[in-house]
């Protein structure tokens, strides 16, 4: 009985997300962060032989088609990949645009909802994902997917589950390390996430990895990763250059005095 009622409730939590989400889903029109990734992806798709996006060397041609490997030189492939799977089945539109992130943003809230109910009772489990469910910021923004911000969600959430199984002695440590590296490969920025999140985990759970372990989830990594990796062999670190270049350390009190600022705005 409490079984049915748990998966009713989380059905119902989900059903309310997409019956929002998917209302009056064409507007906004499209923005510069969607088009992102959705751009490469029709120019795949209609065989067109001019590179979507100007970031060499990251352009591979496959049966004629160019894909690039980065749209930017910190965005990679993965969005553009997802959308043309997206697109060869629903045609292309401004709605098939938006369906991808909203599918990732229903998978976030299912295994979001197992790892917190490892950790809690059922009814704030629930409550937590019905929270999650009409948030702005879930309905609004990410499944409009402005950032790009829904496949880092959706990559922390992985991870996070992922993160809780194997607390509870699941042999995943693969799929931990390849969705930290898909996470990175989707966007580098993810990176901040994977550090902070694996140093919290570190200091609160005190894991014991032997090197096969460490050497098993750093290779999983790598090969997540593996685009943003080989674009920054290909261009001497392209990405890490333009990171640099916008980072201050003389600017961080600024940054940080407008931070604490909009707190309160």
């Amino acid at each position: 009985m409490n079984r049915t009622i748990e998966i009713s409730a989380v059905a119902f939590a989900i059903a309310v997300f997409i019956l929002i989400a998917c209302w009056h889903l064409k507007l906004p029109g499209l923005q510069f962060d969607e088009c992102l990734g959705a751009a490469p992806a029709v120019a795949f798709l209609i065989g067109s032989q001019t590179p979507p996006m100007q970031i060499e060397p990251s352009i591979v041609y496959i049966f004629g088609r160019p894909l690039p490997m980065m749209v930017m030189p910190y965005i990679g492939p993965v969005k553009t990949i997802l959308h043309i799977a997206v697109y060869s089945i629903f045609g292309i539109s401004v709605e098939t645009t938006r369906l991808m992130p909203i599918a990732l943003m229903v998978c976030a809230l299912i295994f979001l909802y197992i790892a917190v109910r490892k950790f809690s009772d059922m009814p704030n489990a629930i409550i937590a994902t019905l929270l999650m469910s009409v948030n702005s910021a879930m309905v609004f923004y990410l499944t409009r997917d402005a950032g790009p911000a829904a496949f880092a969600l959706f990559s922390a959430a992985m991870l996070l589950f992922f993160s809780v199984q194997w607390l509870s002695g699941k042999n995943v440590l693969p799929l931990i390390g390849f969705f930290a590296g898909l996470g990175v490969s989707h966007k580098a920025d993810f990176l901040w996430f994977v550090a902070s999140s694996g140093f919290a985990f570190a200091w609160v759970y005190r894991p014991t990895l032997s090197f096969r372990d460490g050497s098993v989830l750093a290779v999983a990594f790598i090969v997540g990763a593996l685009p943003l990796i080989a674009f920054n062999v290909a261009t001497a670190g392209m990405t890490g250059k333009m990171a640099a270049a916008k980072f201050s350390l003389a600017g961080l009190p600024s940054a940080f005095t407008v931070r604490c600022a909009q707190l309160f705005q």
